[in-house]
């Protein structure tokens, strides 16, 4: 599936949203909550039905990545933050590090950091 970041971010908005999205019903708030639901605990304590939970700088999100030829994706939700990152690539990093090459997936790590620290900054409270 390929999918720009306009419809990935309206997407993490309706998720975000319970499954509304500007108002409308997009889906059904049972059908958001298993989607972040652990299926099979015993098996994984990091797998939903389509999403997984994910650790970023010590904090938890629940998302999903994407690879093929040319294109490495992540998508990551912080309910409680109300808040998404998104990183769209044309690098199939995540197909060359299943190949041993893992420079082009440490950087998306990196940016990912990066873009939860500053999550971080605009959740602060002002002093």
């Amino acid at each position: 599936l390929r999918s720009s970041i306009y419809d990935l971010s309206r997407f993490a908005q309706a998720i975000l949203g319970g499954g509304e999205l500007e108002g409308a019903r997009i889906f059904n708030e049972e059908t958001v909550e298993e989607m972040v639901r652990l299926q099979i605990p015993e098996l994984s304590n990091r797998q939903g039905l389509v999403m997984r939970y994910d650790t970023v700088n010590g904090r938890q999100y629940v998302g999903h990545s994407g690879a093929g030829l040319g294109g490495s994706a992540q998508f990551l939700l912080r309910p409680e933050d109300n808040a998404a990152m998104i990183v769209l690539t044309n690098s199939d990093a995540y197909v060359r590090a299943r190949l041993g090459f893992r420079e082009g997936r440490d950087a998306i790590e990196r940016i990912l950091e990066a873009l939860d620290e500053e999550l971080q900054r605009l959740a602060a409270p002002i002093p």
